[in-house]
This record gives C-alpha cells, structure tokens and sequence, in this order.
C-alpha cells in the first residue's frame, strides 16, 4: 500500500510538473502574440496571414541557431587550447551561421512586405527588440514572485 501511495505521489508531481510547463509556454506564446499584436496593430485580416507566417519564420530560425548550438557543443571550451586551425574552422562556422540567419530573415522580409504594409513590417522589427526586453523583465518578476 505505501508503495501505492508514493507511486501515485510520484505520478501527481510529474503530471503537474508537466502541465505547469505546458501552462508556461502557452502564456508566452500569448504573451507574444498579445505584444506583436498591439506592437504592430495588427487588424484581424492582418493577423490571421501574419502569424502562420510569423511562425515559419521562427521555426527557420530556430532549425539554424540549433544547428549553431551543436557545432558550439562540439568546439571545445577554452580558445586558448585550439590551435590555429581549429579556431579558424569554428570562427568560419560562426560566419556561416550569421549569413543563414541574414538569409532567412531576407526570405521572410519579402514575403511580410507581402502582406502588411511597409510601417507594420518596420514596427515588426523594432517590436521583435522590444518583446526580447519585456520578456527579460517578465521573467525576471516571475523569479521575484
């Protein structure tokens, strides 16, 4: 019967664990969507085609900065113990890196000039900073409370 008890115990915490995190990522991503709206002041036609495309144009990125991670992962820690050709491959690596994600944002540059106007698609680009600051600072009064 202990057994039981600390079994279900066990599977209580790992459910509510779980569903915290995917509470946790569903108010970012209505976080998000709230900012970029008000930020863009995006009508509901503008909206329903900006944001599959939006989404396209993080899961791009993302597929390239986590390509970047693991070829960081795999370069070794301190610069001072890679020679000369090393550091010349992970600096050239480094270089490839920034040019797709330069790519990826010219590929999708074009195609929300497509959909919203020239001023939305320029607030987009100063709201992407600004959602980058409020997120810090939500985090960080989530760590207060």
């Amino acid at each position: 019967m202990k057994k039981l008890i600390i079994s279900l115990l066990i599977l209580f915490s790992i459910h509510h664990f779980t569903n915290a995190q995917v509470n946790r990522g569903e108010n970012l991503e209505n976080f998000k969507i709230a900012y970029f709206t008000k930020e863009l002041e995006l009508t509901s036609i503008e909206a329903k085609v900006f944001w599959p495309i939006y989404d396209e144009f993080q899961k791009e990125l993302d597929l390239v900065r986590k390509d970047r991670r693991v070829g960081l992962k795999d370069a070794k820690t301190n610069i001072s113990d890679l020679n000369e050709k090393e550091l010349a491959s992970i600096i050239d690596n480094e270089m490839l890196y920034r040019q797709k994600e330069l790519d990826v944002e010219k590929k999708f540059h074009s195609r929300f000039k497509a959909i919203l106007p020239v001023q939305k698609v320029a607030r987009l680009y100063v709201a992407e900073q600004g959602y980058k600051r409020a997120l810090l600072r939500k985090i960080q009064e989530a760590r207060k409370n």
